[in-house]
């Protein structure tokens, strides 16, 4: 069974908009290209996907794992999460919450006003990140996606598996890309959409670019639709590779 906890925002700050519906949903697949069974690795006492959701949770918003595995599946109800099984035909995490977005439609709309996208490798995602990212979506109700960065170090800049943005000095995003960069930021896996912009996402062209960059955000930019990002700190890791994992065991002395 379900439970919203969001009734604490049925009113906003002023008395006369109401606080936006806010969920939070984790992208899992089973079968990673660059990390087979990769939410199942243990990390410490937990799972990689019970450690990511755990730490959502803690936000006090309905949150999902989104999974194609019913072994994904099985391990977070029993860890005590709500998972929602979606195709195996989904090609990334964002078309999968798109997915899980239209199992919340209802005749009088969408159950939740903005669904937050918090990718499941992200393993040291804090609550602060979480938080500038909904206090974004409660104060401006932004029609656009919204998504955040940090300062990116020298090794980063080098890793083709970290992700650079370029943005403007608003915070416009100008392009998100892969290669080595001597400039730029580095961009964090948290996405907050607006429901119809998500519901919008399966019917975009897909661009030969947002193929060659394997960066799905670009295919928002690519049909116009605009990518506002939010300054946070944040010097976590993101386990995208084995190796990814093993220096974060020996960072955190973990065996």
């Amino acid at each position: 069974m379900i439970k919203s906890i969001n009734a604490k925002h049925e009113n906003s700050f002023h008395g006369v908009r109401p606080w936006p519906r806010i969920c939070i949903v984790i992208p899992a697949r089973l079968r990673s290209t660059r990390f087979p069974f990769k939410p199942m690795v243990m990390c410490g006492d937990k799972t990689l996907i019970n450690t990511v959701h755990d730490k959502c949770k803690e936000t006090g918003y309905d949150t999902y794992v989104l999974t194609e595995s019913l072994k994904i599946a099985e391990h977070v109800e029993g860890f005590g999460g709500t998972c929602i099984l979606t195709s195996e035909d989904h090609k990334n995490g964002t078309s999968r919450c798109g997915a899980a977005a239209e199992t919340f439609a209802t005749p009088d709309g969408n159950k939740y006003d903005y669904y937050i996208n918090v990718q499941g490798d992200m393993i040291d995602i804090t609550l602060d990140v979480i938080r500038k990212i909904i206090h974004r979506l409660e104060y401006h109700q932004p029609e656009c996606v919204v998504s955040c960065y940090t300062e990116m170090n020298n090794e980063d800049r080098a890793d083709p598996n970290t992700v650079k943005v370029i943005h403007d000095e608003d915070g416009k995003a100008m392009w998100f890309l892969r290669s080595s960069l001597p400039y730029g930021d580095q961009h964090l896996g948290v996405y907050a959409y607006p429901t119809d912009v998500l519901l919008k996402y399966k019917d975009l062209k897909e661009t030969e670019i947002e193929q060659m960059e394997n960066l799905e955000q670009l295919r928002f930019m690519m049909n116009d639709i605009n990518i506002m990002l939010i300054e946070v700190d944040y010097s976590g890791f993101e386990i995208n590779t084995p190796s990814d994992l093993k220096k974060w065991k020996e960072i955190n002395k973990y065996e």
